[in-house]
C-alpha cells in the first residue's frame, strides 16, 4: 500500500503532460489572436470604404459648388443681368440650389449677400453651405463680383421620426 502510494505521489509530480498542455493552450491563444486580427480588419476596411465613400460625395459635392459659383460669376459678367431682381430670377432656375435666401447687405447697399445650400439635387447626401457677397451692377469696378465668406459641409437632418432606431430609452 506504501508502495502505491508512492508510485502515485510520484505521477502527479511528474512533468510529463506538461509540454503538450503548454503547446495546447499557446494554439488556442494563436488561433484567438488570429481571429481578433481578422474581426479588426474587416472593421477596418468596412470603416475605409465608408470614408471614402464620404470623401467622394464630399468633393462631388465641392465640384458642384464650384460650378455654380462660376455659373453665377459668368452671369454677373454678362450683359443681361441688370440687377437683383435679374439674380433672384437666375437663382429659381438653378437645380443644384437645394435652397437658397437673396438679400442685400445692411452694412452695403451696394451688396447682395446669398446664403444657399448647393448639392447635386435634394436628395443628395451631402452638399456645401455657402455664403457669398455678391456686387450689384451699379458698384462692379472690377472683376471680382462675388466674394465667398462662408464654404462649409452641409447634410440633410436625419429624420428620426416616430421610430426609436435602436436607441436605448431611459
Amino acid at each position: 500500500m506504501n508502495q502505491s502510494r508512492t508510485t502515485l505521489i510520484r505521477r502527479l509530480r511528474s512533468k510529463r503532460g506538461m509540454a503538450s498542455a503548454l503547446i495546447i493552450m499557446l494554439l488556442v491563444l494563436l488561433v484567438f489572436f488570429a481571429v481578433l486580427t481578422l474581426v479588426t480588419s474587416a472593421a477596418d476596411l468596412r470603416l475605409a470604404q465608408k470614408r471614402a465613400s464620404w470623401n467622394r460625395a464630399y468633393y462631388e459635392a465641392d465640384g458642384e459648388a464650384l460650378a455654380f459659383v462660376a455659373d453665377l460669376d459668368q452671369f454677373m459678367q454678362s450683359e443681361e443681368m441688370s440687377g437683383a431682381r435679374a439674380i433672384q430670377s437666375y437663382l429659381a432656375k438653378c437645380e443644384q440650389l437645394v435652397s437658397w435666401q437673396l438679400a442685400p447687405d445692411a452694412d452695403n447697399p451696394d451688396i447682395l449677400v446669398l446664403d444657399a445650400v448647393i448639392a447635386k439635387d435634394s436628395d443628395a447626401l451631402q452638399g456645401i453651405s455657402a455664403r457669398l457677397e455678391i456686387l450689384t451692377p451699379d458698384s462692379l469696378a472690377s472683376d471680382d463680383s462675388i466674394t465667398i465668406v462662408r464654404w462649409e459641409q452641409w447634410q440633410p437632418a436625419f429624420d428620426y421620426g416616430g421610430d426609436s432606431g435602436g436607441l436605448w430609452k431611459g
